[in-house]
């Protein structure tokens, strides 16, 4: 199973510094929060050159995780503390977008044995007329990320 390739970078702040981190960065690392405890910084996903038994890539598919075939890996709902996504359109432009102050991107953070490694969750967009093939999910913190 490979997860589908989405979020191409992502801005956080961290201590009042903001930062961009891109997927093809080696050991990139992304915000995360789980549902106990305090914010810190995930491996994001795996590139093919990294040696490891998470699936490759960036993204999990919602339709993926819920149908169980990310069970494997115990994955746990997480929110990435992000202020802005850049993703790539179907004609191949990129471009940022900003989150709305209270709206996170959901993640799901994936372990096998001591392997650690949080996954953007995304969903294909509805509308006919949609400029992307595959769209971050947003929640927002005052709902269940479940």
């Amino acid at each position: 199973m490979y997860s589908i390739p989405m979020s191409i970078a992502i801005k956080y702040q961290i201590d009042s510094t903001e930062r961009v981190v891109t997927f093809r960065e080696p050991q990139a690392k992304l915000p995360v929060k789980l549902k106990q405890q305090g914010g810190q910084l995930m491996l994001w996903g795996r590139r093919m050159r990294e040696s490891g038994h998470l699936p490759f890539g960036a993204c999990a598919l919602l339709e993926h995780i819920q149908a169980g075939q990310w069970d494997e890996y115990f994955p746990k709902s997480v929110i990435i503390l992000a202020n802005a996504f850049m993703e790539r359109d179907i004609e191949g432009v990129t471009h940022w977008h900003e989150l709305i102050r209270g709206n996170y991107l959901q993640g799901i953070l994936a372990r096998h044995e001591n392997e650690y490694r949080v996954y953007v969750v995304t969903i294909f967009p509805q509308l006919p007329t949609a400029t992307y093939a595959r769209w971050p999910r947003i929640v927002n913190s005052s709902h269940p990320i479940n």
